[in-house]
């Protein structure tokens, strides 16, 4: 999978661009499942595989160690908020981009980073190098509302 070397450069542009407020904060989260198949049906509904359950309950660690920290907020986010996703992947296997901040958003909804997914009016999703394991660097940024 080729990658583009985003630098440092680019990701303070980003933060430029959205206005970035005091409130923004980074966790580093496990590597994602695909939401191609996860959900799975019972006789009564439909549920999480154990795959992405246990992506969801690593996820709700790292944003209450964040919250322990201090470095994100004990609250969930009331408004609009702009999100930057480094996705490094664990092995060379083609992925789609796309299909990472799904299974992101949604776990950080649970977490309750944010009350409702559709807060996040702007994204920035692009590839890190390979990581053992894999992992994804999120980046939240309350939006100002003038």
């Amino acid at each position: 999978m080729p990658t583009v070397n985003v630098s440092s450069a680019l990701k303070g542009r980003f933060l430029a661009f959205t206005g970035a407020s005091a409130g923004a904060f980074s966790l580093v989260l496990p590597w994602p499942p695909s939401m191609n198949h996860v959900w799975r049906l019972g006789p009564r509904r439909a549920y999480l595989d154990q795959q992405a359950q246990t992506f969801r309950i690593r996820a709700l660690a790292a944003v209450k160690a964040a919250r322990i920290s201090g470095t994100a907020p004990s609250e969930p986010l009331a408004g609009p908020v702009a999100v930057m996703l480094e996705c490094f992947p664990p092995d060379r296997k083609r992925r789609d981009l796309d299909n990472v901040p799904k299974a992101v958003f949604d776990a950080m909804t649970k977490a309750r980073v944010w009350n409702d997914g559709s807060q996040v009016q702007l994204m920035l999703p692009f590839w890190g190098q390979k990581a053992k394991g894999g992992r994804v660097a999120v980046t939240v940024l309350p939006l100002d509302v003038e």
